[in-house]
C-alpha cells in the first residue's frame, strides 16, 4: 500500500501475484511502483528515509530524497507504505495468533519530518517513523507513535478479537481469575494501563521488538513462571499486573514477528533497470560491487558464465524454432592470463634455444604446450562466449545485435529465480512483438519453477498481456501444455491512470477465459 508517494497521495493498493502486470501512459507513474520497492528495500537495509539513490537501482532509481518524492513535494506531508499478509505463508509460531485468518492483515508504517507550530518542516530535520499500525479486516490491533522524548511507544490496544485470545491465555495461564476476558470494561482499562508502558525496540523502519520500560526495557518472562493470585478486593491491580508482566512478550512476538516477516520478503527483492549493462566483449572479470552493473543486469551475465543450469533453458530459448530462432548458442571457453602464457612461451623458446634443433613433430609439442598451460596456469580465465552453430564460430554479444544483450538479463532472472521477488522495466526492450509475445510463456515457466517467485513488470507491451489472457483461455478450455497453465489467481494487471494532480492504480482482473472481468468493463463504460 502507498500513500503519499509520488504521485500517489491517498491510498493505494499494490497487489502482487506470481506474474504481476504494470501498464500506463508515460509519466503516469507506473514506475513509481517499483520505486516504492526500492524504497522500503533500502530503509530496511539501511534506516534511511532520505533516500536520493538505493543500493538495489544504482543510478537506474534516484529517489531525490524524502523531499523530491514525498506528493507533491510537499515535506509537511506523512508518507506511508503499507505491508499485507498471507497468514497462511507466516511461521506456524506467528500463525497461531490469527486464528481464524484474518482476509485482511496489514502493518503501515508511516514517517515523516517534524514540523513547528504552523505545520512547516523544521530546518535540518531528516525524516523518521512517526507511527506503526497493524490492522486485521480494517480494524485496529495496536498503534505505535512517536513521543515527544523521541521513544516510539505503543499509544492504543484495542479489544479485536486478536487481542481478547492473547490475553484471555494471559490470564488462564499465570492467574487465579475465572474472568471471562469479554469483559470490556476490565478489557479496556487493562489495554489503557498497558498502553503508556511499552515502547518499541526501534530497527530500520520497523521495531524489532516491544519492550516494557517500567521493568527495565526487558519483555522476557521470568525463569520460574508463579501463578498470580487475584485478590477480590484488588481484582483489576492483580490482573493488570500478571497481563504487564506476560502480555508485553506476547505483542512482542507477534509485532516483532510479522515485522521480520516485511523483511525477509524484500530479502528477495531483485531489480532490473529499463537500461541493461552492454559489457565488454570479453565477460569474465566485472566490479561486482557496482550498483549499476547489478541493476543493470551485470550479474546476469556472471550467472551464465558460472550456471549451467541456467545457460541450458536459455540456450534452448535462444535456438529452438518456436521462440527466438538464432543460430547461437551461450558457450564458456577457457583462457589464459598474459603472465601465465608469457611463461610458458619463455620456458619453450629456451628450451628450442638450447637444443639448436628444430622440433621433430610442431603439432605434437603445441599440444603438449597447451595441456601443459590450462593445468598448470594459476588462474585461468573463463568467457563467456555465443557460438554460431551454422559453422562453429565463438563470437560475442556485440556481434550479434543489442537485442539478444537486452534479453538476455530478463532471461536469466525468469529461468534462473528460486523464490525470489524479480522487479524489472521494459522487459520487452528491443525485442519482436513475436518475441515479446514468447516472454509470456518465459515468465509463466519462471513462475511454475519455484512458487515462491513474483514477477513484477512494469511494461507497455500488449504482445506479453495477449499471450497471457491465451494461456489462462487455453488452461480452462484443456489444451494448454502442463508447463504453461496459467489460472487468474497467477496473473494481476494494473494500471496507472493519471487524475489531475495525482495518479491511482486501478486492478483490472482476468477471468479464466482470459478476459477482463464483466464488472471492471461496465465500470469502464
Amino acid at each position: 500500500f502507498l500513500t503519499n508517494f509520488k504521485r500517489f497521495d491517498y491510498e493505494q493498493r499494490v497487489p502482487l501475484r506470481p506474474i504481476t502486470l504494470v501498464y500506463g501512459p508515460n509519466s503516469g507513474g507506473k514506475s513509481s511502483v517499483l520505486q516504492a520497492m526500492a524504497l522500503a528495500h533500502e530503509a530496511l537495509r539501511t534506516g534511511n528515509l532520505d533516500v536520493v539513490r538505493t543500493e538495489i537501482g544504482g543510478t537506474a532509481i534516484d529517489l531525490g530524497g524524502f523531499g523530491q518524492y514525498v506528493h507533491r513535494r510537499e515535506a509537511e506531508r506523512r508518507v506511508s507504505l503499507g505491508f499485507g499478509f498471507d497468514v497462511a505463508r507466516l511461521p506456524p509460531e506467528l500463525a497461531k495468533h490469527f486464528t481464524p485468518a484474518p482476509e485482511r492483515l496489514v502493518m503501515t508504517v508511516t514517517f515523516g519530518v517534524d514540523t513547528d507550530d504552523q505545520g512547516r518542516p523544521r530546518r535540518g530535520e531528516v525524516p523518521k517513523v512517526t507511527t506503526v499500525e497493524v490492522m486485521a479486516d480494517d480494524e485496529p490491533l495496536l498503534r505505535l507513535v512517536r513521543r515527544g522524548d523521541g521513544r516510539l511507544a505503543l499509544a492504543s490496544i484495542t479489544p479485536h478479537p486478536i487481542v481478547r485470545d492473547i490475553l484471555q491465555a494471559v490470564l488462564t495461564t499465570s492467574t487465579t481469575a475465572t474472568t471471562d476476558v469479554d469483559d470490556a470494561e476490565l478489557i479496556a482499562d487493562v489495554l489503557r494501563e498497558l498502553a503508556g508502558a511499552i515502547v518499541a525496540r526501534e530497527g530500520h523502519l520497523l521495531p524489532e521488538a516491544l519492550v516494557d520500560e517500567t521493568r527495565g526495557g526487558t519483555a522476557t518472562l521470568p525463569e520460574v513462571l508463579r501463578i498470580q493470585p487475584v485478590r477480590r478486593g484488588e481484582r483489576l491491580k492483580d490482573i493488570a499486573e500478571a497481563a504487564r508482566l506476560i502480555l508485553p512478550r506476547k505483542l512482542s512476538a507477534l509485532v516483532g514477528g510479522l515485522c521480520e516477516a516485511v523483511r525477509g520478503e524484500f530479502r528477495r527483492l531483485q531489480y532490473l533497470g529499463p537500461l541493461r549493462s552492454f559489457p565488454p566483449r570479453y565477460v569474465g572479470v566485472s566490479d561486482t560491487d557496482d550498483p549499476n552493473w547489478r541493476a543493470g543486469g551485470g550479474e546476469a551475465w556472471e550467472r551464465l558464465l558460472r550456471d549451467a543450469t541456467v545457460r541450458e533453458p536459455i540456450n534452448r530459448w535462444l535456438g529452438d524454432e518456436r521462440w527466438m530462432r538464432t543460430p547461437y548458442r551461450l558457450d564458456v571457453k577457457d583462457h589464459l592470463g598474459a603472465e601465465e602464457v608469457e611463461a610458458f612461451v619463455r620456458e619453450l623458446l629456451e628450451k628450442l634455444s638450447e637444443d639448436g634443433d628444430p622440433l621433430e613433430d610442431p603439432e605434437a609439442a603445441a599440444k603438449e604446450f597447451i595441456t601443459r598451460a590450462t593445468g598448470e596456469a594459476r588462474r585461468p580465465l573463463r568467457t563467456l562466449v555465443l557460438v554460431d552453430r551454422r559453422n562453429d564460430t565463438p563470437v560475442t554479444h556485440r556481434d550479434v545485435g543489442i537485442g539478444v544483450s537486452q534479453v538476455l538479463p530478463v532471461l536469466v532472472h525468469a529461468f534462473g529465480a528460486r523464490g525470489e521477488i524479480v522487479a524489472m522495466e521494459q522487459p520487452e526492450l528491443h525485442l519482436h512483438p513475436r518475441l515479446q509475445a514468447e516472454l509470456g510463456d518465459v515468465f509463466i515457466r519462471g513462475a511454475r519453477n519455484d512458487p515462491g517467485n513474483v514477477f513484477l513488470l512494469e511494461t507497455h507491451s500488449e504482445h506479453l498481456l495477449l499471450r497471457l489472457m491465451r494461456r489462462l483461455r487455453e488452461t480452462d478450455q484443456g489444451t494448454v501444455p502442463p508447463e504453461l497453465a496459467l489460472r487468474p489467481d497467477d496473473v494481476q494487471v494494473l494500471y496507472v491512470e493519471s487524475d489531475g494532480a495525482h495518479s491511482l492504480i486501478r486492478e483490472m482482473p482476468l477471468n479464466a477465459r482470459g478476459r477482463l472481468s464483466p464488472e471492471l468493463l461496465r465500470e469502464l463504460a
